[in-house]
């Protein structure tokens, strides 16, 4: 396992916290060398020492690139400063995203509703567009963060639930259309973990006052599986078998990693 990721080139997006920057550190001891992108620069760069820090491969190099992934510009120069630097690119982690809770539909304005659509689904698809010339060159892979709410309907999550299911059958489409020139496509769907997402969670029967006050325990007993929330770690390793050879005849694959949260009903 610990050389699973070898000489690997990867972008990182979301990197800077959560999964992407747990997944970060996963790949670097892994072996990978990686494009961390984010919108913090100073906690990109503490990403950076823990990936140097933690590296099974003296040969690995880790570059920060900063900005906001909705910025068309920042897109491009993800894509073009990986290249540069590293001459190839072999997957693409796209962890980056933004949540916004309302209490009710009247709620949600159009500017906060641009805002997630914006950041969740349109920046991803063209992100992807300007990564699958070089994935093709490389038969590479990408693997998107997604969320059990793409399926599992969430009146508070109004417009998050919206941007990750298209983004989910983005996926299934492009699998299926890049699937001859060797680059897979899938996703892992978590619910929820101890992120700055869990903060702005709102249930339906909660005020958007409560949001914060939400502990643990109380999103914890939805979840069958050891009655908790799974980890950043638990997350990061699916997100690593998925670009890994191991998995390479997967492909369009919607990979849960909640806990069977998404299967519980509610008479439970």
């Amino acid at each position: 396992m610990e050389s699973q990721l070898k000489n690997k080139v990867a972008i990182i997006t979301g990197a800077s916290s959560g999964i992407g920057e747990g997944t970060a550190v996963l790949f670097a001891k892994r072996g990978a060398s990686i494009a961390l992108c984010g919108r913090n620069t100073k906690n990109l760069n503490d990403v950076r020492d823990k990936c140097k820090k933690g590296s099974s491969n003296p040969t690995a190099r880790f570059i920060t690139i900063a900005g906001d992934i909705a910025d068309k510009d920042v897109r491009a120069k993800i894509i073009n400063d990986t290249v540069k630097s590293f001459g190839r690119l072999d997957c693409l982690v796209h962890c980056a995203g933004l949540a916004i809770a309302t209490d009710r539909l009247a709620s949600l304005t159009l500017e906060d509703f641009d805002m997630v659509l914006n950041t969740n689904t349109k920046a991803t698809f063209f992100l992807m567009q300007k990564a699958i010339p070089h994935l093709e060159k490389t038969k590479g892979s990408v693997v998107v963060l997604s969320s059990i709410v793409s399926t599992v309907p969430n009146p508070s999550l109004l417009a998050y639930s919206l941007s990750k299911a298209a983004v989910d059958h983005l996926i299934r489409m492009l699998a299926t259309n890049f699937g001859p020139q060797g680059i897979r496509f899938n996703m892992v769907r978590p619910s929820f973990l101890k992120t700055n997402m869990l903060r702005g969670y709102v249930k339906e029967d909660r005020s958007i006052e409560d949001a914060n006050k939400m502990t643990e325990e109380k999103v914890a007993k939805d979840h069958p599986l050891d009655g908790r929330i799974g980890t950043v770690e638990e997350n990061a390793k699916a997100i690593a078998f998925l670009v890994s050879d191991e998995a390479s005849y997967i492909t369009g694959v919607d990979l849960k990693t909640d806990g069977a949260s998404s299967l519980k009903s509610p008479y439970m």
